[in-house]
C-alpha cells in the first residue's frame, strides 16, 4: 500500500525510519521486512537510497527529528521541573516508612535516580530491612533550568552577530578583582583605538 502523503510503500517508509538511526542500509532493509541474503538486501538498500521520494523522506525525518522523537525544549523543561522541585518527603508515609512504589505518582517516580534494599543486623541480632533512595540532583536541575530560561544574565553570549562588530553595550561581565578590572579596562580602550 502506498502512502498518499509520501508516495512510499510501508516497507520504504520503515526503511527510511530505520536508516536514520545508524545509516546502515543493509540493517534497515532487513528490519523493514525486505527478504534475501546480505547481497540482495544491500542491493535493495542501494536502490531505495537512490529513489528521489525515499531521499526526500529521509531528509524530512532528519529535519524533523525533534518532532518525531517527541523532544522539545518545553518537554525537557517539564522533566527538569520534576527533579528541581522534588522532595524526599513526598516519597514517605512518615519519618521512617516509604510509600509503596505503586502508590507514587509518575512525577515522583521520575525523580528517583536509584533505590536499594539493604538488610542489617541490629544490636539485638534482629535482621532489619532498610531502603536507600537517591533522588536526582536538584541543584543541577535548577542550574539547567536557569541556563535554559536565560536567568543567568552574566553567562549570556552574543551568538547572533554573524561576524559583524559587536557594540560595547552588548558585552556584559562582572569582575570582582580591582587590578584585573583595571587591566581589562585598559585592554578595551586599546582595542577601541585599534592597537590590538
Amino acid at each position: 500500500m502506498i502512502d498518499k502523503k509520501t508516495g512510499l510503500t510501508d516497507k520504504q517508509k520503515r526503511f527510511c525510519e530505520e536508516y536514520v538511526i545508524d545509516w546502515n542500509g543493509l540493517r534497515s532493509a532487513r528490519v523493514a521486512g525486505y527478504k534475501g541474503n546480505d547481497q540482495t538486501l544491500g542491493v535493495v538498500a542501494y536502490e531505495n537510497l537512490n529513489k528521489p521520494k525515499v531521499a526526500e523522506y529521509i531528509e524530512n525525518i532528519k529535519n524533523n527529528l525533534e518532532q518525531l522523537a517527541g523532544v522539545s525544549a518545553l518537554r525537557n523543561l517539564l522533566e527538569l521541573r520534576k527533579i528541581a522541585y522534588s522532595n524526599l518527603s513526598n516519597l514517605k508515609n512518615d519519618w521512617i516508612s516509604f510509600k509503596d512504589f505503586a502508590d507514587l505518582t509518575d512525577d515522583e517516580k521520575a525523580c528517583i535516580q536509584s533505590a536499594e534494599i539493604t538488610t542489617l543486623t541490629n544490636e539485638l541480632g534482629e535482621k532489619v530491612t532498610g531502603y536507600k533512595i537517591r533522588l536526582y540532583d536538584k541543584l543541577k536541575a535548577l542550574e539547567t533550568i536557569n541556563k535554559q530560561m536565560g536567568y543567568n544574565a552574566t553567562e549570556k553570549l552574543d551568538l547572533t552577530s554573524k561576524g559583524n562588530e559587536i557594540e560595547q553595550n552588548n558585552i556584559n561581565f562582572v569582575v570582582s578583582d580591582v587590578k584585573l578590572s583595571e587591566k581589562l579596562t585598559d585592554f578595551i580602550d586599546e582595542v577601541k583605538k585599534g592597537k590590538k
